[in-house]
């Protein structure tokens, strides 16, 4: 969504976003391709690596738990109202197998640069609009993801 939240993204608050994100690259271009190209925008067009990061973690935990309250309450070991710490997610990501670098991780899952907690809400913002639909705030396995991202096409 815009800034604004009006359901429009445009090229004034692309850029803004994308300078944001810190990406790099040609915003023209950017924003060019993805008007003619395709209806929507993923991490992995922003930031492949941090793509791959989130994508590793929320597969881990969507396989071993199901809904976000469930990770948070059996991987996390925190009631949903509590926040965790970047010390809580480098364990919680050893516990997992999380075979990537669970600090750059926490990097990604980040609100805002330089936010030293995170909420429950952070780690899967597609959870967080369920639960505020009144749906279960199941995690996606990526083969649900893709038959979603399909759907949109």
């Amino acid at each position: 969504l815009g800034y604004d939240a009006d359901a429009v993204l445009r090229y004034k608050e692309l850029k803004k976003a994308l300078r944001d994100t810190g990406y790099d690259g040609d915003h023209k271009e950017f924003y060019s391709y993805y008007r003619t190209k395709k209806d929507f925008i993923e991490l992995r067009d922003l930031d492949p690596r941090a793509d791959l990061l989130v994508k590793t973690f929320l597969e881990l935990l969507a396989q071993r738990c199901g809904t976000i309250d469930q990770a948070w309450k059996k991987e996390f070991k925190k009631d949903p109202a509590e926040l965790i710490d970047k010390k809580v997610l480098v364990e919680t990501c050893g516990r997992l197998g999380y075979p990537y670098d669970a600090s750059e991780l926490f990097a990604c899952l980040q609100p805002a640069p330089g936010k030293q907690l995170l909420t429950i809400w952070d780690i899967d913002p597609l959870c967080t609009r369920k639960k505020q639909r009144g749906e279960a705030a199941k995690l996606e396995t990526e083969e649900a993801r893709q038959q979603r991202l399909e759907a949109l096409k």
